[in-house]
C-alpha cells in the first residue's frame, strides 16, 4: 500500500516539476525584457513583423485597407498578429496570390462555432498589398 502511494505521488509530481521549470524559464525571460522599452519588447517578442507593421501604418491611413497575402503555411501564424497591429485599418487576408486575384478571403477557422469574418461583398482594391513569407516582404498594389 505504501509503495502504491509513492508511485501515485511520483506520477503526480513529475509533470509538476516540468511545469515549474517551464514557468521559471518564462519568469527569467520576462525579467530580462523588463530593462527594455515597450517598443523594444514588442520587437524582441514578435520579431520581423514589428518594423513592417510600423512601415505599413506610416503608409496607410487609419481609414485605408491592407491586403495580406499569406504565401506559406507559417505566414498564417504571423498574419493574425499583423491584423491586430494594423487596426483600425481594414485588413483582409488571402491564402496565396491565386486567392488574392480571385478576391477570395482566407478562412482561419473551419468550425461553424468559430468567429470567422461574416460573408459580405467581394473586397475592393486595397491601399497596400503585403505578402507574408519568411522574409516579410511588402508589395505595393498601386
Amino acid at each position: 500500500m505504501k509503495r502504491m502511494h509513492l508511485v501515485a505521488i511520483a506520477v503526480l509530481l513529475l509533470p509538476a516539476v516540468g511545469t515549474a521549470c517551464g514557468l521559471w524559464s518564462s519568469i527569467r525571460e520576462a525579467a530580462a525584457l523588463r530593462q527594455h522599452s515597450v517598443a523594444d519588447r514588442k520587437r524582441i517578442a514578435y520579431g520581423a513583423w514589428v518594423p513592417v507593421a510600423e512601415e505599413i501604418r506610416a503608409r496607410v491611413p487609419p481609414g485605408g485597407s491592407v491586403d495580406v497575402v499569406m504565401l506559406t503555411p507559417h505566414a498564417r501564424e504571423t498574419a493574425v498578429f499583423a491584423g491586430a497591429e494594423l487596426a483600425p485599418r481594414d485588413v483582409r487576408f488571402f491564402d496565396g496570390w491565386e486567392a488574392w486575384r480571385a478576391r477570395r478571403r482566407a478562412t482561419f477557422f473551419h468550425d461553424a462555432r468559430a468567429a470567422n469574418a461574416p460573408a459580405g461583398p467581394v473586397p475592393g482594391a486595397a491601399s497596400l498589398v503585403v505578402t507574408i513569407d519568411s522574409e516579410m516582404r511588402i508589395v505595393t498594389a498601386r
